[in-house]
């Protein structure tokens, strides 16, 4: 038997509370990592101890031992589906990454659990059209986007259908629609009618419709604007769109003009914002500009992408920026970001 698991049955041995915290260590340290090398029995007693001190010890612990079991295939299952069900920042990894949870967990955690629980089940690697329809039956806008830019998202023709209706009202979805290979030829020839001019060239791009419907698809949206159902935002560039579309382009020098217009600081404070390390002051200026959560997490994403660290460290860091984000007063931050537009210095001091 390998020392550090003797040691490791020692710290078993040991029922104070105190000890708790430093039990979990060891175990994800020295027994959970790839190079372990324990026999079946040891892995099953590793086990065993892990389901007696779990819920006793504090998130810190948690999240290490999550992030430990995040990819592994042979973990109790209802110590996957604990940790599933945890706050967000012990869970995401468990989320995003683990197999083991079955799509009737993910039903019921969508369900069940927050937002961000939500946000983190639309972007597991794959999606089935179970999952995908209880995510879309949220009806919430930032949860159907980030499931549409989610290429491993299976959704049903169906309920795909109904969500091509809902971009009538929700502008932010048009862009990823028309990024699915699942979209068909009738339903882009739909929100042709719904869309601003480059969407629409993009869809006379990459999509075989009859010159005839998209003549008629323009008498109905002209219909449509008469009748004043037809969405203002679709008639003037949208400057979230446009960095969102920025983003996913990873055109570094637009998302810099985009993300600027956005905010409304100078280029200097804006860049700096926007790559530096004070993921705060990103999220308090984003939140302030009226940016949704999805948005803020592509911008995230995208400019900590060359950062240094593990995928797994990372995936924690951004749940965190997540949750934190949620927490923003919307009426503080515009009050902070009026005091970072006349006084660009402070930004450093402020969001810490």
């Amino acid at each position: 038997m390998p020392a550090h698991y003797e040691q490791l049955l020692e710290l078993a041995m040991c029922r104070a509370t105190d000890g708790k915290g430093d039990l979990a260590a060891s175990i994800a340290e020295t027994c959970l990592a790839p190079n372990a090398g324990l026999s079946q029995s040891e892995l099953s007693l590793t086990f065993d101890i892990v389901r007696i001190i779990v819920e006793s010890v504090e998130v810190k612990i948690r999240r290490h031992l999550s992030e430990y079991l995040a990819e592994r295939d042979d973990v109790p299952p209802d110590l996957v589906t604990f940790l599933a069900n945890d706050e967000i920042s012990v869970a995401y990894p468990v989320l995003v990454h683990n197999r083991m949870l079955h799509d009737d967990e993910l039903i019921n955690i969508v369900a069940n659990q927050t937002k961000k629980h939500r946000l983190a089940v639309s972007i597991r690697p794959h999606v089935s059209e179970a999952v995908s329809d209880a995510l879309l039956q949220t009806g919430d806008p930032d949860i159907i986007e980030t499931l549409l830019y989610n290429k491993g998202a299976e959704i049903r023709q169906e309920t795909f259908d109904s969500v091509v209706n809902t971009a009538r009202v929700v502008e932010s979805l048009h862009l990823p629609l028309l990024h699915r290979r699942d979209l068909s030829a009738d339903q882009a020839w739909r929100l042709y009618t719904w869309v601003g001019d480059t969407l629409r060239a993009y869809i006379l791009a990459n999509f075989d419709i009859d010159p005839k419907t998209i003549e008629s698809a323009t008498d109905v949206a002209i219909d449509d604007a008469m009748q004043g159902e037809n969405d203002d935002a679709n008639d003037a560039p949208n400057t979230k769109d446009a960095l969102r579309a920025a983003l996913r382009r990873n055109d570094r020098h637009e998302i810099e003009i985009q993300f600027t217009a956005c905010v409304e600081l100078d280029a200097v404070p804006a860049t700096k914002i926007l790559y530096g390390r004070n993921i705060q002051a990103l999220a308090i200026a984003c939140k302030a500009s009226g940016m949704s959560v999805a948005l803020f997490d592509m911008i995230l994403t995208q400019t900590r992408r060359r950062k240094s660290g593990t995928d797994q460290k990372q995936a924690n860091e951004s749940a965190r920026a997540l949750a934190f984000y949620e927490r923003i007063d919307p009426s503080s931050a515009c009050k902070l970001l009026k005091k970072w537009r006349i006084s660009p210095s402070s930004i450093s001091q402020n969001g810490k």
